[in-house]
C-alpha cells in the first residue's frame, strides 16, 4: 500500500492568500499575454442570455435565445448567478468580477492540492507556487481538445473546475488513504455535495472529475478488500450523495435530451457535434501537431518528475495520482475509438478529451514540485521567508489595479488588449452600435455565421452564429438548416477551419437569396460584406 498522504496540515491565511494571489497574477498575465475577451467568442452563448433575463423585452425574436429559455440548458444556473448579481453591478463589471474571481478560486484550489502532493514545507509551497502559475498562465491550452481550466474570457466551466477538482482529489485521497472502511462519512458527504454542485455549473465537468473520484474510491475498497462489503459502502455513499446533488442539473438536462433522441434528420447528431462542428474537441485525429507536442511535453516532464519524487518519498499521494491518470488514460483511448473508428453520439456529448485539462494541471504541479525538490532547503526556506507572501498580495494587487488604471487613462498598448474597446473602433462595432440605437428591437439580422459580437453588442436577433449552439438534438439540427440556409456549402467530411469558409458562402448570396429567406427566418435586414445594411423586401 502507498505511503500514507499526512493531510493534516491546516492551510493558514498566508497559504490562502498566496493561492488566491497567484490566481489572480494569472489573470493579469492571461490578459496581458491574449487580451481580456467581452462580448464575442464563446460569451455569445451566455451574454446574450442574460441579456434578455434582464431584460425580456431584449432579443425576444432571437432565435438562439428562445431556444436558451424554452428549455432548462447547460447555462442556466451560471446565467442565473450573473443575474443576480448584475442586479447591484453593471452586466460588464459582473463578467469581470466573477472572471477574477474565478482565476482567484482556481489559484487558491490548485495551491492547495499540490501542497498535499508533495508537502506543505518550504520546498512544497514553492512548488506548489510554481506549478500552480504554470498552469494557469504558462500552459494556456497545452491540452488536447482545445480545453483548458481558464480561458481569455468568462465561460461556465471556469466557476466549476475549482469545486470539482477540490472535492474529487479530496474524496480520492480519503478513500485510498483512510481506509475507504474507515473513511470520515461527515468529510466524504460535503465533499460529494461540493462535486455535486459543480454540475450546475458545467455537467460534463461535475460527471468526469466524478467518474475520477468513483474509481479512486473503488481503489481504496480493493485495498481494504478483507472488509468485505463494509469497504463499499463510502463508494456507494459518494455515488448517492454526487448523484442527489446533482440532481438539479442532471435530472433537467438527462429528460432533455432523451425527449430529443432519436431526431430523424439529416446529417446526423454525430456528425454535427463532432465532424462539422467541433472536431477540434472531439476528434482526434483533428487536434493540432502543436497541442500534441505541448501535451505530450508536460506529460513527459511530469511523469518523470512524479517518478523521481516518488522513488525519494517526497510524493504524497502516488494513488491518488496513478489512478486518475490510469482512468484518464483509458478515457482518451475510448474517446478516440468511438469518434474516429465507431461513431458513438454519447462518447462526442461526454467530450473526454476535456479530461486531458485534469492531466495537464497534475502534470504541471508535478514538474512545479520536481524543480522546488531540487532547490536546497536552505533557499528555498530563504525564499519561503514569512515577508514573501505579503509582497505577492502587495504586487499582485497593484498589478492589477494598475491595469486598470492604464486602461482608463487610455493607453494604447493596455487598451489594445481589451477586447471591447477595441472591437468599438472596428467598423463592426461601431455598426452594431448604430444598429442599436437606430433599429426597432424586435428586428432580425442575418450576420456572416463568424460575427460573435452581434447580438451582445447590437441587442437585436440573429438568424444563427456559429459560436451561440444549442446543445439540444432538434435545436441542433435546427441551427444547421439556419447555417447553410444563410451560407451555403457543400457539408465537408472535417470541419476544420469552416468559420472563414461560411463566411465567404454567406457573401455569395445575392439580394433575390435574401428575399426567398426573409419570410422563413423573419429576416429584416442583412449585414453585408462592407458592414452595412441591405433590407430585403417586406415580408
Amino acid at each position: 500500500m502507498d505511503r500514507p498522504a499526512p493531510g493534516k496540515e491546516r492551510s493558514g491565511w498566508r497559504d490562502a492568500a498566496a493561492g488566491w494571489s497567484l490566481g489572480v497574477l494569472a489573470f493579469v498575465a492571461v490578459s496581458w499575454r491574449f487580451g481580456y475577451g467581452y462580448a464575442s467568442g464563446d460569451q455569445d452563448e451566455v451574454l446574450p442570455l442574460l441579456l434578455h433575463t434582464l431584460d425580456p423585452a431584449v432579443l425576444a425574436n432571437d432565435w438562439f435565445v428562445g431556444t436558451q429559455t424554452a428549455d432548462f440548458s447547460v447555462r442556466t444556473y451560471f446565467v442565473r448567478m450573473l443575474w443576480l448579481l448584475a442586479q447591484v453591478m453593471p452586466v460588464w463589471m459582473v463578467i469581470l468580477a466573477v472572471d477574477v474571481l474565478c482565476f482567484g478560486v482556481l489559484g487558491h484550489v490548485l495551491y492547495r492540492i499540490g501542497q498535499r502532493m508533495y508537502g506543505a514545507d518550504a520546498r512544497g509551497r514553492l512548488g506548489a507556487a510554481l506549478g500552480t502559475f504554470a498552469a494557469l498562465a504558462l500552459t494556456y491550452k497545452w491540452t488536447l481538445g482545445s480545453n483548458d481550466l481558464v480561458y481569455a474570457m468568462l465561460v461556465p466551466e471556469m466557476a466549476a473546475w475549482p469545486l470539482a477538482l477540490y472535492a474529487g482529489l479530496r474524496i480520492s485521497e480519503i478513500g485510498i488513504y483512510s481506509g475507504v472502511e474507515e473513511a470520515p462519512r461527515g468529510r466524504l458527504v460535503g465533499l460529494a455535495v461540493l462535486l455535486g454542485v459543480a454540475a450546475w455549473f458545467q455537467v460534463l465537468v461535475a460527471l468526469q472529475v466524478g467518474v475520477l473520484t468513483g474509481c479512486a474510491l473503488l481503489v481504496g475498497a480493493w485495498q481494504a478488500r478483507k472488509s468485505g462489503y463494509q469497504a463499499l459502502v463510502p463508494v456507494v455513499l459518494f455515488v448517492a450523495v454526487f448523484g442527489i446533488a446533482s440532481l438539479p442539473a442532471s435530472v433537467p438536462l438527462f429528460v432533455q435530451q432523451v425527449g430529443s433522441a432519436g431526431v430523424e434528420a439529416e446529417p446526423d447528431v454525430f456528425y454535427l457535434i463532432g465532424p462539422f462542428r467541433n472536431p477540434f474537441h472531439h476528434m482526434p485525429f483533428s487536434f493540432s501537431v502543436g497541442s500534441y507536442a505541448k501535451f505530450g511535453l508536460v506529460t513527459v516532464l511530469g511523469l518523470a518528475a512524479a517518478v523521481v519524487m516518488q522513488r525519494s518519498g517526497r510524493l504524497r499521494m502516488p494513488g491518488v495520482l496513478w489512478a486518475w491518470l490510469g482512468v484518464i488514460a483509458v478515457a482518451l483511448g475510448i474517446g478516440t475509438v468511438f469518434t474516429e473508428f465507431v461513431p458513438v453520439l454519447l462518447v462526442a456529448k461526454l467530450q473526454l478529451f476535456k479530461l486531458t485539462v485534469v492531466a495537464k494541471a497534475l502534470f504541471v504541479l508535478l514538474i512545479g514540485g520536481g524543480l522546488a525538490s531540487l532547490i536546497s532547503v536552505r533557499w528555498a526556506t530563504w525564499v519561503d521567508a514569512r515577508s514573501v507572501v505579503p509582497v505577492l498580495v502587495l504586487g499582485t494587487g497593484l498589478l492589477l489595479v494598475g491595469s486598470f488604471v492604464l486602461v482608463a487613462a487610455n493607453w494604447e498598448p493596455a487598451v489594445s488588449r481589451v477586447g471591447p474597446l477595441v472591437h468599438q473602433t472596428t467598423d463592426l462595432g461601431r455598426m452594431e452600435a448604430w444598429i442599436q440605437q437606430e433599429t426597432a428591437p424586435d428586428a432580425v439580422f442575418a450576420v456572416p455565421p463568424a460575427t460573435s459580437t452581434f447580438r451582445s453588442t447590437a441587442q437585436r436577433g440573429a438568424v444563427v452564429t456559429y459560436a451561440s449552439y444549442p446543445y439540444k438534438d432538434s435545436y441542433m439540427q435546427d441551427w444547421y438548416r439556419r447555417m447553410l440556409a444563410i451560407a451555403p456549402i457543400d457539408p465537408p467530411r472535417r470541419g476544420m477551419g469552416l468559420k472563414p469558409v461560411l463566411d465567404a458562402a454567406y457573401h455569395t448570396q445575392t439580394a433575390e437569396d435574401w428575399r426567398r429567406l426573409a419570410p422563413e427566418y423573419g429576416i429584416d435586414y442583412v449585414l453585408t460584406r462592407d458592414h452595412q445594411l441591405a433590407m430585403p423586401l417586406v415580408h
